[in-house]
This record gives C-alpha cells, sequence and structure tokens, in this order.
C-alpha cells in the first residue's frame, strides 16, 4: 500500500501530498476493512515519520562545516 499511496502523493496537487496520501490509505484501508479513523492516523503517522527523517538529514546539513573553495586539499 505505501507505494501506492508514495505514487498518488507525489503528484503536484498539494503540499507534500497531505491530504492525497491520507484518502488513497482510506480508499485502500477501507477495502480491507479496516476503520477509517485508523486508515487517517496510520497515513498521517507514515508522513510524520518520514518526516522527521529528513528533518535529521536537515539537522546534519546544517552543522556540517564546508571546505573553503582556497582550501587545495579539498
Amino acid at each position: 500500500m505505501v507505494p501506492i499511496a508514495s505514487v498518488f502523493a507525489s503528484l503536484p496537487v498539494s503540499l507534500a501530498g497531505l491530504g492525497v496520501r491520507e484518502a488513497v490509505y482510506l480508499m485502500l484501508f477501507q477495502m480491507m476493512g479496516i476503520d477509517r479513523d485508523d486508515a487517517v492516523a496510520l497515513g498521517l503517522l507514515f508522513f510524520a515519520v518520514t518526516m522527521f527523517a529528513g528533518l535529521t538529514g536537515a539537522l546534519a546539513f546544517i552543522t556540517t562545516d564546508l571546505p573553503s573553495r582556497s582550501d587545495p586539499a579539498a
């Protein structure tokens, strides 16, 4: 289900796929008999985990010193 939801979330119709991803999870999980609230919660949880993982990489990028252009070793 994740690849299917990711394809739809990558379409440029919303900011970061919010709403689109949850609608796809809702549709797919309801076919399996899972409750509507649980399906939306799983979609939002997946978004939160993905954003947190991306922000940890951004933190490492911000705190890393870049080599200067005049440094011959770089």
